[in-house]
């Protein structure tokens, strides 16, 4: 089952910003963990690398440019 992107963004809208809170805290160290082994950069960079992607979907529901999203960790690492 995929995300609700509608009440996502209307939580975003309304300031509730928890799902960004849990989805780093649920993939961030995984994330991080494949771009240091797999693509060979530093934990540092992959942590910026991962917080723009996490800021990037967050920026695409907000302008609704998302309709569905069934694997976030998979949209956040393609």
């Amino acid at each position: 089952m995929g995300l609700d992107i509608i009440q996502l963004r209307k939580n975003f809208l309304s300031g509730n910003n928890n799902f960004m809170v849990e989805m780093s805290e649920k993939y961030g160290f995984y994330c991080v963990d494949y771009l240091t082994s797999k693509h060979r950069c530093d934990e540092e960079m992959a942590r910026d690398i991962f917080t723009d992607a996490m800021l990037a979907f967050r920026n695409s529901v907000m302008k609704q440019k998302i309709t569905k999203v069934d694997n976030l960790k998979s949209y956040l690492l393609g």
